[in-house]
């Protein structure tokens, strides 16, 4: 059996969507996980993106997020936390930091990432990871 419906009523979604008498509002995946502060800035905290900061690999999906944040909220600046994160790898920083200052270039980078409680050690691994990264560019 196929089903069909007819959408030239606005609010057909909304009344087939009640429960307890309350009609269904669409969230935004973005504000509510991300936003919620008077200054629009995105919070990520990294501790609850990744399980592991020791690879590439674990890396990856962390680099998508924020490039895809990036490119979503293109007027809001985006503040990675590193509460709980007492180390991260080489490669890790690389894959998220050093692949990400490349694609964004140096002012758009600066302008829209901010970090938060991040450790010495790790500032470091990031500094370097980006220095490498600039001279490599994203094929290396």
């Amino acid at each position: 059996m196929i089903a069909k419906i007819n959408f030239s009523d606005p609010d057909l979604l909304k009344d087939a969507l009640k429960f307890s008498g309350k009609s269904y509002k669409p969230v935004d995946y973005i504000e509510t996980k991300y936003e919620g502060s008077a200054d629009e800035t995105i919070r990520m905290s990294l501790a609850t993106e990744a399980q592991s900061f020791g690879s590439r690999v674990a890396g990856t999906p962390v680099h998508t997020k924020l490039y895809n944040l990036v490119r979503m909220c293109p007027s809001q600046p985006i503040e990675v936390d590193f509460g709980g994160v007492a180390l991260i790898s080489s490669s890790f920083a690389d894959e998220v930091f050093g692949k990400l200052f490349v694609k964004l270039g140096p002012l758009e980078f600066m302008q829209r990432i901010r970090f938060k409680n991040v450790e010495q050690t790790v500032r470091m691994l990031i500094d370097r990871a980006i220095s490498q990264r600039v001279t490599t560019g994203l094929g290396g």
